[in-house]
């Protein structure tokens, strides 16, 4: 599979993971990159995995001999100290390493001179070992971590990986969490899963991560259901969807919906079917990428929604959010609510379970533990988030609506029979005592 024309994809450098850059393989087209645009015209229409190097000279394909040929230095370091360990020699170690820049012979004119004359990475790594009088010295850790050092500075590689959904919302992670809420792909992955967000199915959707669950869950779909997007502001933010590539028709599935407008869509999937009032505000539409009410509730009926995912980021309430959605969905509808913090998804829980709304409601912690995997060094990694937010879900049993009739139905019959049959005379006996009393009275 390789990068199709005016595809999206990510830049994934093989040593600095926070750099992950979206680009779009279309001739002509330039990204930027430490202070220098590149021309992206070598990416287009190469196989997904494939390795390139940002030279002088612009994006060039990786001769992956070459690249080896540096990871043998480090590998020919470790066995020639293994081999001095065995013979009882004294391991290498660091204790008389002194940093005072006059280990290495080459000087940064020297390494200017090679890239002028079209050494390749590979070569000018080489030529840094080779010149340094204390990599021999080394312990087989610090060899591997000054070759990767250089390796980043004068050979920065990338790999070509296909946009998708796990990939995209780890690159905006990697990138900057904070604008996608903390979200991560495991997250991502549990609310769809948890929301029930499937194929032929009517999602009710609210992202405040860019776009990720939109575009994940249109992903998923692929056009063969309704994702409403109910829109937190006056425009959609849904800066991300296009990075998946979605075809056109599958795109058409997403509709948008302004979330100020619930309860009046909510007072119009209530009305019956003979409903005949002239009401303007149905046709209200603020522009040709929002809903309209009367759209919107087309897509609706006659059921509701089956299936509800947010992202609430901490300027949102999750109780106010679910209340306001209740209305519009169906009997077994699934829900999923994400947040970064605690707090709003307890009061949404409590909520939720006092009012005997749902079923198997669960609230979660996502947690999930980096490992660093090298021969003998094979630990956690040392820089970690402690958490990746929060999950509530569960799978509702009847509209908010539905109940607060049925309830106030129950009270007015309750009261009705009260009032008819008369009040009831207390009695503290026993059922046993009582039963055997009405025996003897008949």
């Amino acid at each position: 599979m390789s990068a199709v024309l005016n595809n999206w994809v990510i830049f994934q450098p093989l040593d600095d993971p926070e750099r992950q850059m979206f680009i779009q393989a279309k001739p002509g087209a330039k990204f930027k990159y430490r202070k220098r645009k590149y021309n992206v015209d070598a990416v287009v229409d190469v196989p997904y995995g494939s390795v390139f190097e940002l030279t002088k000279r612009g994006v060039q394909l990786v001769d992956m001999a070459a690249r080896a040929s540096v990871d043998d230095i480090r590998r020919n370091g470790e066995l020639a100290a293994a081999a001095a360990h065995k013979a009882g020699e004294t391991s290498s170690d660091n204790r008389h390493l002194v940093d005072d820049n006059t280990a290495q012979k080459l000087n940064q004119s020297d390494v200017q001179a090679m890239k002028d004359s079209g050494a390749t990475a590979g070569e000018i790594v080489s030529s840094l070992v080779a010149n340094s009088s204390t990599f021999q010295n080394k312990t087989e850790y610090s060899q591997a971590k000054y070759i990767k050092k250089k390796q980043k500075q004068y050979a920065p590689t990338f790999r070509v990986v296909p946009c998708c959904a796990s990939t995209i919302v780890d690159t905006m992670h990697f990138k900057d969490s904070r604008r996608v809420c903390g979200l991560r792909s495991d997250g991502a992955a549990q609310v769809l899963a948890r929301g029930n967000v499937r194929a032929g199915g009517k999602v009710l959707v609210v992202d405040s991560a860019m776009g990720l669950i939109v575009g994940s869950a249109a992903e998923r779909m692929m056009g063969n259901g309704t994702i409403i997007n109910l829109i937190l502001g006056q425009h959609p933010t849904i800066s991300m969807v296009p990075k998946f590539n979605l075809p056109s028709d599958v795109e058409a599935s997403i509709v948008h919906f302004p979330f100020v407008s619930t309860t009046m869509l909510a007072e119009a999937m209530q009305r019956p079917k003979n409903h005949t009032e002239d009401l303007s505000y149905e046709s209200w539409q603020p522009s040709k990428h929002i809903a309209s009410i009367t759209q919107t509730h087309a897509l609706l009926t006659p059921f509701g929604a089956d299936s509800f995912v947010c992202v609430l980021g901490e300027k949102y309430q999750a109780l106010s959010v679910l209340q306001a959605v209740l209305p519009l969905m169906s009997s077994g509808a699934s829900f999923a609510i994400f947040c970064p913090f605690v707090e709003p998804l307890k009061a949404a829980a409590l909520y939720v379970r006092k009012h005997d709304i749902a079923v198997d409601v669960s609230l979660t912690q996502l947690w999930v533990r980096e490992f660093q995997v090298l021969p003998g060094r094979t630990r956690p990694t040392m820089n970690m988030d402690d958490g990746a937010g929060y999950l509530l879900s569960g799978t509702l049993t009847c509209s908010a609506e539905v109940k607060a009739n049925s309830e106030e139905a129950c009270k007015i019959e309750v009261e009705a029979t009260a009032k008819r049959d008369g009040p009831s005379e207390p009695t503290d006996e026993p059922a046993a005592k009582r039963a055997k009393k009405m025996e003897n009275h008949e």
